[in-house]
Protein backbone atom coordinates (compact mmCIF):
# COMPACT_ATOMS: atom_id res chain seq x y z
CA UNK A 1 0.00 0.00 0.00
CA UNK A 2 1.26 3.43 -1.14
CA UNK A 3 2.05 5.72 1.79
CA UNK A 4 -0.13 9.18 1.23
CA UNK A 5 1.94 12.08 0.88
CA UNK A 6 1.87 14.99 3.79
CA UNK A 7 0.77 18.31 3.46
CA UNK A 8 2.25 19.42 7.12
CA UNK A 9 1.98 23.12 6.04
CA UNK A 10 -1.68 22.56 5.14
CA UNK A 11 -2.52 20.08 7.69
CA UNK A 12 -1.22 23.07 10.79
CA UNK A 13 -3.10 25.68 8.63
CA UNK A 14 -6.30 23.61 9.24
CA UNK A 15 -5.90 22.75 12.86
CA UNK A 16 -5.00 26.72 13.51
CA UNK A 17 -8.36 27.58 11.75
CA UNK A 18 -10.11 25.00 13.19
CA UNK A 19 -9.28 25.50 16.74
CA UNK A 20 -10.23 29.36 16.43
CA UNK A 21 -13.27 30.57 18.14
CA UNK A 22 -14.09 32.72 14.93
CA UNK A 23 -13.90 30.14 12.70
CA UNK A 24 -16.95 30.12 9.91
CA UNK A 25 -17.55 26.85 8.21
CA UNK A 26 -19.88 27.45 5.14
CA UNK A 27 -21.21 24.45 2.84
CA UNK A 28 -22.21 24.23 -0.78
CA UNK A 29 -25.33 23.94 -1.98
CA UNK A 30 -24.56 19.77 -2.82
CA UNK A 31 -22.94 19.21 -0.04
CA UNK A 32 -25.27 18.22 3.12
CA UNK A 33 -27.45 16.87 0.82
CA UNK A 34 -24.97 14.44 -0.33
CA UNK A 35 -23.81 14.12 3.43
CA UNK A 36 -27.48 12.91 4.40
CA UNK A 37 -28.07 10.68 1.81
CA UNK A 38 -24.65 8.96 3.36
CA UNK A 39 -25.82 9.52 7.19
CA UNK A 40 -23.10 11.92 7.70
CA UNK A 41 -24.02 14.74 10.06
CA UNK A 42 -22.02 18.44 10.53
CA UNK A 43 -20.71 17.18 14.24
CA UNK A 44 -19.33 14.35 11.86
CA UNK A 45 -17.99 16.91 9.84
CA UNK A 46 -16.44 19.25 12.00
CA UNK A 47 -14.46 15.91 14.31
CA UNK A 48 -12.76 14.97 11.11
CA UNK A 49 -12.23 18.45 10.37
CA UNK A 50 -10.63 18.93 13.55
CA UNK A 51 -8.93 15.38 13.96
CA UNK A 52 -7.94 15.20 10.47
CA UNK A 53 -5.17 15.95 8.25
CA UNK A 54 -4.13 16.76 4.59
CA UNK A 55 -3.78 14.09 2.43
CA UNK A 56 -4.38 15.83 -1.10
CA UNK A 57 -4.31 19.54 -2.56
CA UNK A 58 -5.66 20.25 -5.77
CA UNK A 59 -6.27 23.36 -8.24
CA UNK A 60 -10.12 23.96 -8.78
CA UNK A 61 -11.18 27.28 -10.42
CA UNK A 62 -9.56 29.64 -8.32
CA UNK A 63 -9.31 28.09 -4.83
CA UNK A 64 -6.89 25.09 -3.58
CA UNK A 65 -9.18 22.31 -2.94
CA UNK A 66 -8.16 20.23 0.50
CA UNK A 67 -9.03 16.52 0.74
CA UNK A 68 -9.21 15.79 4.54
CA UNK A 69 -9.02 12.40 6.38
CA UNK A 70 -10.10 12.26 9.29
CA UNK A 71 -12.39 11.09 12.25
CA UNK A 72 -16.02 10.86 12.39
CA UNK A 73 -17.57 11.59 16.03
CA UNK A 74 -17.93 7.38 16.60
CA UNK A 75 -14.08 7.07 15.36
CA UNK A 76 -14.74 6.29 11.67
CA UNK A 77 -12.37 7.23 8.79
CA UNK A 78 -14.13 9.92 7.07
CA UNK A 79 -12.83 12.07 4.39
CA UNK A 80 -13.90 15.88 3.85
CA UNK A 81 -13.31 17.84 0.74
CA UNK A 82 -12.82 21.57 1.52
CA UNK A 83 -11.51 24.90 0.57
CA UNK A 84 -10.06 26.98 3.98
CA UNK A 85 -9.52 30.41 3.56
CA UNK A 86 -6.62 31.21 6.89
CA UNK A 87 -7.04 35.12 6.05
CA UNK A 88 -10.95 34.68 6.70
CA UNK A 89 -11.05 31.86 9.45
CA UNK A 90 -12.91 30.44 7.19
CA UNK A 91 -13.49 26.62 5.76
CA UNK A 92 -16.12 26.01 3.20
CA UNK A 93 -17.05 22.19 2.99
CA UNK A 94 -17.82 20.40 -0.37
CA UNK A 95 -18.62 17.29 0.64
CA UNK A 96 -17.95 13.93 3.11
CA UNK A 97 -17.94 10.51 2.40
CA UNK A 98 -16.19 7.36 4.34
CA UNK A 99 -12.66 5.98 2.62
Amino acid sequence: MAQQPHYVLETQILRRVMSHPGRRLRWTDHGPQRMEERGISAPDVISALTNGHVTLVETAKRDEVWRIQGKDIDGDPLIVIAVVWEETITIKVVTAFPP
